[in-house]
């Protein structure tokens, strides 16, 4: 009996080994058999291009992803006018995402199947990038999201072909934090969109990182669902209203949401001053009037891209003034491409990947140094 147990205990010990190498995972090794055939046959495919085939998944009617395609589009032809990539111009592909969900997961999968297609720039919003990812992952397809801000909160893909051009979120938070720090502002209310939007996800990432620091007695969190009327910003400050305990608001949302905030702040002689996030910065600048009591203050970025001198001489030449936030990302997707591409010599997807995320992470180390985010007021204009 005891030798029977003893063959028993064995045998399970060699069936848990076999499994924790993963012997029984059929399923796992017929994934990556095909992933390893789709690879192929887009390398094969876009090898054989006469150009540089890159996809572009993204609503045209949105105010941010409008000025991300048009920095796409200008670094594209400064590219092209250079001579293109080892020989090829690039050569873009926009398809319009009309804002849904569902359709931007459509023109998702057509990129995918379309196997010369060498690089999709998609996923623009947080929602987006999981479903985006795991698509363009099977396929074997380069995924560079522009404005998606959340790629701590994603799963490890082995290998990753996924890159985010935003900056971390401490990139922002930081300078807003210190600025706050620096007027002894220890009480602060945030206004922010629902967690499921960006300005959700900012605003939670800031009050963490401000608890951390344990310079601020009271954080208070106020939501709102976008697109928010003026009742609503009413609702939202009444707690200030009936007690005015803070030193200073952060806002986390869009330019139309912040322009509204405005209007009711300066009806109820909120004086305040107001911090907000990138998002906030130029997206409807020209058509939204700002008109706030007190300090308005915006993060704001330049020399964003290492080829800045002809991409920002060239939009000044066009355009009479200096390029935003989002058209630097947008160009930024297209100057990783071509740098990374000629430092690979051939088109192969890890590899291009790996290439461009090192040129991503040249650009957060320099920024470290040289990239200076202010906060602006703007109504000292």
């Amino acid at each position: 009996m005891k030798n029977v147990i003893i063959i028993l205990l064995s045998i399970l010990v060699v069936f848990l080994l076999l499994f924790s190498i993963g012997a029984f995972r059929h399923n796992d090794i017929m994934a990556r058999d095909e992933y390893s055939n789709l690879r192929r046959k887009r390398v094969a495919e876009v090898s054989r291009a006469q150009e540089w085939n890159i996809g572009i998944a993204a609503s045209v009617s949105d105010p941010v992803d409008k000025q991300v395609i048009h920095g796409i589009r200008i670094a594209t032809e400064i590219v092209n006018q250079e001579g293109g990539v080892l020989g090829r111009e690039i050569r873009l592909l926009l398809e319009d995402s009309r804002n849904s969900f569902s359709e931007h997961k459509f023109l998702v999968q057509d990129f995918c199947e379309d196997f010369s297609t060498a690089m999709l720039i998609g996923a623009f919003s947080t929602q987006s990038v999981k479903s985006s990812r795991s698509l363009t992952q099977f396929h074997g397809l380069p995924l560079l999201s522009p404005t998606a801000a959340t790629p701590e909160r994603l799963p490890e893909l082995t290998p990753e072909l996924f890159l985010p051009i935003h900056p971390p979120l401490s990139f922002w938070t930081v300078p807003i934090i210190q600025e706050l720090q620096k007027r002894k502002c220890r009480r602060v209310l945030i206004i922010a969109q629902e967690n499921s939007w960006y300005g959700g996800v900012f605003a939670s990432h800031l009050e963490n990182a401000m608890e951390e620091t344990h310079a601020f007695t009271d954080i208070f969190r106020n939501s709102f669902s976008p697109p928010a009327e003026l009742q609503t910003f009413h609702q939202l400050l009444s707690i200030f209203q009936e007690n005015r305990i803070f030193d200073a608001i952060v806002f986390s949302g869009g330019m139309e949401e912040l322009a509204k905030l405005g209007q009711v702040m300066t009806s109820l002689n909120i004086t305040l001053p107001v911090f907000c996030t990138e998002f906030s910065d130029d997206v409807n600048r020209k058509r939204v009037k700002l008109q706030f009591p007190a300090g308005l203050y915006i993060p704001k970025v330049s020399g964003m891209i290492a080829d800045s001198s002809r991409f920002e001489q060239e939009w000044r030449r066009r355009f009479g003034s200096d390029p935003g936030i989002w058209e630097q990302y947008g160009a930024l997707c297209i100057f990783f491409f071509a740098r990374a591409l000629e430092t690979c010599g051939r088109y192969e997807p890890e590899e291009l990947v790996y290439a461009m995320r090192e040129e991503w992470r040249i650009l957060m180390d320099r920024q470290a140094y040289s990239l200076q985010v202010l906060l602006e007021n703007r109504n000292e204009k």
